[in-house]
């Protein structure tokens, strides 16, 4: 990892649950959250920063040990830094091309550490729009233009044509805004990292899109690094895809459908043959009585216990399932036998209505049906 160090100074040191909470003289650690993007990580002494918060106008660094007050090496993970201002410098390309391809304004940033986010004020976007926009964002990472950082006075905002106007608010109250500018192709106001030239951004991939807020767009979006591991995985999940299937590439997807098709078919038969094998359980055997209530006990298929109910009579169902049990009967009240069941500590969660009951135990099944046995027998439960 590459790093970048300075001298800070600790004024001030509080333990909390998630570690202690620093307040340096000065900071060269940027927040995390500010203008949508990820804040900075490195060391702080010999304590880690977890995580960099603005709050009231004051920065504090979330650490996972005590370094005390005084003078200590500050380092920023730089490598870090570079993946953010990747990220957040194809974002305003993105968001730019968005603009120049389909008149399509962004109206949300976020930045995550896997992916990153921007909405769009549009209900459904084209897959038209999408590549043409992806084609013009990634013709201007390789024109490798400069971007410029640019502090000028709010007055002189109206030299510039902005992608989106400043807040009044935010004019009102400073004396400079720093602007992001990318050649003749987007100016924004910004105050994150950014690159110096937009080939270093590298490739701009989206990876999804999904509506959202009925009027929106949200699309993910990867920049740099990010999209060569992301097409890295790719490449290993298509490569042992076509291994275990036996076929190529262009063939992957109709052999995928294919084996779809055949799942879709398989667990129908699954079903129709698991309520015919569940018909004839129901009929054909004899099943212990308690209290003269058919009790039975099910732990083979789970598509069978499924259909049981359907043809039992005067029962009560007891079905084996990954961390539990599903109750089920005609006669008895599951709430009520649930209930019982928590109370002499054999249920761990779940829930039940009056037919049915779903809960969660430990219990090994041979115990929890003595215990079901025992309840029913010593309580009156029926309806």
């Amino acid at each position: 990892m590459e790093f970048k160090e300075f001298e800070v100074e600790v004024v001030d040191e509080k333990q909390m649950d998630e570690g202690f909470v620093l307040k340096l003289k000065e900071t060269p650690f940027y927040p995390d959250g500010k203008g949508g993007q990820l804040g900075d990580r490195g060391t702080i002494g010999n304590a880690r920063v977890l995580k960099v918060i603005e709050e009231n106008g004051e920065t504090l660094h979330l650490v996972d040990k005590s370094v005390g007050t005084g003078k200590h090496i500050a380092k920023i993970d730089t490598a870090r830094r570079k993946d953010i201002a990747q990220q957040h410098t194809g974002q305003h390309i993105l968001s730019a091309a968005f603009v120049g391809t389909s008149n399509i304004p962004t109206v949300g940033f976020h930045m995550g550490e896997e992916y990153s986010t921007i909405d769009l004020d549009v209900p459904v976007l084209t897959d038209e729009a999408l590549r043409a926009t992806l084609e013009l964002a990634n013709e201007i990472v390789r024109s490798c233009i400069d971007v410029e950082i640019l502090e000028v006075k709010p007055e002189e905002l109206d030299h510039y044509h902005l992608r989106k106007s400043v807040d009044e608010k935010i004019l009102e109250s400073t004396k400079s805004i720093r602007l992001i500018k990318i050649g003749d192709f987007d100016v924004s106001a910004c105050g994150g990292f950014h690159v110096e030239n937009t080939g270093m951004v590298g490739t701009i991939s989206v990876i999804k899109t999904e509506k959202i807020k009925k009027t929106q767009t949200r699309v993910y979006f990867l920049a740099g690094k990010r999209t060569e591991r992301h097409l890295q995985k790719l490449n290993d999940i298509v490569g042992k895809l076509t291994t275990s299937l036996t076929c190529s590439i262009d063939e992957l997807t109709s052999r995928a459908e294919t084996l779809l098709e055949e799942l879709k078919t398989a667990r129908s038969l699954t079903k129709k043959l698991s309520e015919k094998l569940a018909q004839k359980i129901a009929v054909s055997e004899e099943f212990e009585k308690v209290d003269n209530i058919a009790f039975v006990f099910w732990q083979e298929e789970p598509e069978v216990a499924a259909f049981l109910p359907k043809y039992l009579k005067n029962y009560f169902l007891v079905s084996k399932t990954e961390d539990g049990f599903m109750l089920a009967s005609d006669t008895l009240n599951c709430s009520k036998i649930v209930e019982m069941l928590k109370s002499a500590g054999a249920v761990r969660g779940g829930g039940a209505g009056q037919r049915r009951g779903q809960i969660v135990s430990d219990l090994p099944p041979e115990k929890f049906i003595e215990l079901v046995k025992k309840v029913i027998k010593d309580e009156s439960t029926t309806t």
